[in-house]
């Protein structure tokens, strides 16, 4: 597999085999035996697919050079970045589990989803591959009026996603599969936010349909890719736009809700002006999220593969076999 290859063709590297058996070494040993079955794993993966090295080693050389407080990346780091990811994982089946809750969560800006289920209101809320959103089933039980709608790639991940239903039948996120944002999508969308439903969409993935449909934005000191399909729909439903983060800390999760505007303007050419600087200031928070949880980005792809090509500081770094000095 090629760095540049799509995200969405990159097959599931698990089984259901090795799914069950992670959740039964879960289930009757907790996170340390866990661990113990999860590292061959982590190694198998790490060894065997080196385009996620070099994505991980490319995400981290730029995170640095952006302010973030870590050491040059060397092989080792990619490495606990990839054992980072395996870890996201065992806590999607937590949480689906019920083994994670509520009392686990720090939240900042609650107030805002509160404000809008008081006032009846839907938005749009712009996630990423940083983090764990699926945590934040947490937060939606205390509030069991809360409806949302989450758009995802599930063909990518059709067994994980199967897999983890088994666990609760009673989740309150409805799963879109959508390859591409339509009229017909948009319609049915808006119906959802005018019943004061939540839209849930990732807004650092290329579309799958319709590869033109980026455009350059900054980020981590560079343009990158960033669809145009979240922002447009942001925007075209005429509802509050919120950013969501939910990042591991020690044992628990900080959750973060921030509202992003959405400049008002007039005529087609300001339109995709609109569109571009909401793109551009999600792009910004979450550089700033990134800065301070590098090790918990997981796009293990060439995120800024449309770009120039990218060239590390030293040899060393994008080797994983080359030595420390």
């Amino acid at each position: 597999m090629s760095s540049g290859k799509h995200w969405a063709t990159i097959t599931e590297a698990g089984t259901l085999l090795g799914m069950r058996i992670l959740i039964f070494a879960y289930r009757i040993g907790g996170n340390c035996l866990l661990k113990i079955f999860l590292a061959p794993v982590i190694g198998f993966y790490f060894i065997f697919h080196p385009a996620a090295r070099k994505a991980s080693q490319e995400f981290l050389v730029r995170a640095r050079q952006q302010g973030a407080d870590i050491p040059v990346p060397r092989w080792w780091h990619s490495l606990a970045h990839l054992w980072q990811f395996g870890i996201a994982i065992v806590d999607k089946f937590a949480v689906w589990m019920e083994r994670i809750t509520l009392q686990d969560l720090t939240i900042s800006g609650s107030e805002i989803i509160e404000d809008l289920l008081e006032n009846k209101q839907g938005a749009v809320i712009l996630i990423s591959h940083l983090g764990n959103f699926e945590i934040c089933q947490c937060f939606s039980k205390r509030h069991e009026a809360i409806r949302i709608s989450a758009f995802h790639h599930t063909k990518n991940s059709e067994k994980f996603h199967a897999f983890l239903k088994q666990f609760n039948q009673k989740n309150q996120v409805e799963i879109l599969q959508v390859t591409e944002i339509d009229t017909e999508t948009a319609i049915r969308l808006s119906e959802k936010v005018s019943h004061g439903e939540f839209i849930v969409i990732a807004g650092d993935r290329i579309p799958v349909a319709n590869k033109n449909g980026t455009f350059p934005i900054e980020f981590m000191g560079a343009p990158a890719p960033f669809p145009k399909g979240p922002f447009a729909l942001a925007t075209a439903l005429k509802a509050p736009v919120l950013f969501l983060t939910c990042i591991k800390k020690g044992s628990g999760f900080h959750v973060t809700f921030e509202q992003l505007s959405i400049p008002q303007s007039t005529g087609r050419k300001s339109h995709r002006q609109k569109i571009e600087r909401l793109a551009a200031s999600y792009a910004s928070r979450l550089q700033y999220h990134c800065l301070q949880s590098p090790f918990q980005w997981f796009n293990f792809y060439s995120f800024w593969q449309d770009t120039e090509q990218f060239t590390t500081q030293t040899s060393n770094s994008t080797s994983v076999t080359g030595r420390h000095n």
